[in-house]
């Protein structure tokens, strides 16, 4: 397996430099209701920088206005993925391992566009896994606010990682070894107060906990 010091690097490490090339990418938008909420009809993709990761369970030091929590999946590549004509064949192949995965950001009624992703620490093979079926709880402060699987995601999250290589491509992009890809979401999104710590459980992918500062 690809080791995760880029994963590592992203929860508070020092990163190498590397100006033209981004973290990684997060897709969203990948259900319809996310979709009728946005204004639009496919996903959305957009870039991660290393300044947009934080280490599990210590307190998020970025100030939101209407802070959510979104639950994810993040899958780590061994090996590039360029379109056009990328499959699931392409991507099982290319992907290295997948992490458990908690996003905080703005809600969608705020104008502002801040995000932290925090990744989990168990990474695990898709070999065997059917993440379509898997089960996915978020709790906010012990209490668990919503419940969803990874079939709510474009049928499986890792339609959304074909939608994105190819997608990436008809933009001039290539996914690279060594990125990350983050799917979002889950579940529905949750309010996460200052101080309140959100919880993301995966029966046989572990856990991660994001912990937004007071």
């Amino acid at each position: 397996m690809v080791s995760t010091e880029i994963a590592q690097e992203k929860q508070g490490k020092h990163p190498p430099e590397r100006p033209t090339r981004p973290y990684g990418y997060v897709v969203t938008a990948t259900s319809r209701v996310a979709q009728r909420a946005l204004g639009v009809d496919r996903p959305v993709f957009e870039e991660l920088t290393a300044a947009d990761f934080r280490p599990e369970h210590q307190p998020i030091d970025v100030r939101f206005t209407a802070p959510v929590v979104q639950t994810g999946l993040a899958f780590v590549l061994d090996r590039p993925l360029a379109g056009p004509n990328v499959t699931m064949v392409d991507v099982v192949r290319a992907v290295d391992h997948v992490l458990l995965a908690a996003e905080v950001g703005e809600s969608q009624e705020s104008e502002a566009s801040r995000r932290v992703v925090v990744l989990g620490t168990r990474p695990s093979s898709v070999d065997g896994i059917d993440l379509r079926l898997a089960g996915c709880l978020l709790h906010r402060d012990g209490e668990l606010v919503e419940t969803g699987a990874g079939g709510m995601m474009l049928g499986s999250p890792l339609n959304a990682l074909v939608w994105l290589a190819n997608e990436a491509f008809a933009d001039g992009l290539t996914l690279a070894a060594g990125q990350v890809v983050l799917v979002c979401s889950m579940t529905r999104s949750a309010t996460l107060p200052a101080g309140a710590a959100a919880v993301v459980s995966v029966p046989g992918l572990g856990s991660v906990t994001a912990v937004l500062g007071a």
